[in-house]
């Protein structure tokens, strides 16, 4: 049996997630007090009270969930259920790391702070968005794409589920495209055009802050986004790190390899089920894996049997 933990990105928050962990586990309270410290924000009001608005915001969202997602991881560690493999979608990539021993704690959450604020400003200042599209294939969303200037491919998810970013009126156009080619396009309620060219100013300042910030070399085997592979070189990971926010999310490969390099348990590590779903649409009916997603300290306790 070999198990790969994954942790989501943007779009599986939700108002009160990771109370019960908070409230059941000192570990939980130490991780939030120490998030709300570095990152300058109450967590403990932000991620059970919100309102959602206010979580949502780029500056908020990314340091509340790496903080659920680092607790969720904690609280698994002490039932010592641990991986053999860890990957994220997109913001899940730096718990990831931290799973991995690439990052201290205290790095994780600083990095993830640097990175919102810095997405945040390139977003304010490069308004675009993201759009989903369903039921195309990605060699017909590429076709698509190259006759567009002002968007470009953000999340490969999974075979039948494909995210691009771009200005909002190429998206608009694109989507009608979309529809005549027999797919479905749908606007996601973002803040930014992420994993693009949109925001480059934030890739510039980004890589400056990583020189500045230690990378071990990981501890477990960790695939990344940018390659849909695994990586040991702590300087090829920081040069990952800072080259993700403008390149596509290759989830869908990254799931295809880490099925192939032997993994048979997937473990989702966050909030809502979002990966569970694209990996169940990535890997065949057929193939012979199982797959678990954990949020609640029940939920983790029940896990014994995997």
């Amino acid at each position: 049996m070999k198990v790969a933990f994954v942790f989501p990105g943007q779009g599986s928050q939700y108002v009160g997630m990771g109370e019960d962990l908070w409230e059941k586990s000192s570990e939980v309270k130490d991780i939030f007090a120490l998030a709300s410290e570095i990152c300058e924000i109450d967590m403990v009001k932000l991620c059970f009270e919100g309102p959602m608005e206010t979580l949502t915001e780029t500056i908020n969202l990314q340091p509340a969930l790496a903080t659920v997602e680092i607790s969720i991881f904690s609280c698994l560690s002490r039932q010592k259920i641990l991986p053999h493999t860890v990957a994220g979608h997109s913001l899940g990539e730096y718990p990831a790391l931290f799973a991995a021993g690439v990052l201290s704690l205290e790095n994780t959450l600083k990095v993830v702070r640097r990175r919102a604020q810095l997405m945040q400003e390139a977003a304010e200042k490069h308004p675009g968005t993201m759009l989903a599209i369903v039921k195309l294939d990605i060699d017909k969303v590429k076709e698509i794409l190259a006759d567009y200037k002002g968007a470009e491919l953000a999340n490969y998810n999974s075979p039948q589920q494909i995210v691009i970013s771009g200005s909002p009126q190429t998206l608009k156009d694109i989507s009608e495209r979309v529809k005549d080619a027999g797919g479905r396009g749908i606007p996601l309620k973002v803040k930014g055009a992420w994993h693009s060219s949109f925001v480059k100013d934030a890739q510039v300042m980004f890589k400056a802050f990583l020189d500045d910030i230690p990378f071990n070399p990981p501890q477990i085997e960790i695939f990344f986004n940018t390659t849909a592979q695994a990586e040991n070189s702590p300087e090829k990971i920081r040069e990952m790190m800072w080259k993700q926010l403008c390149s596509p999310v290759l989830w869908c490969e990254e799931v295809k390899n880490m099925y192939q390099a032997g993994v048979d348990v997937f473990l989702e590590v966050g909030p809502k089920k979002v990966l569970t779903g694209l990996i169940q649409k990535t890997l065949p009916q057929d193939y012979n894996y199982k797959i678990f997603a954990v949020e609640t300290m029940k939920e983790i306790k029940d896990l014994k049997d995997i």
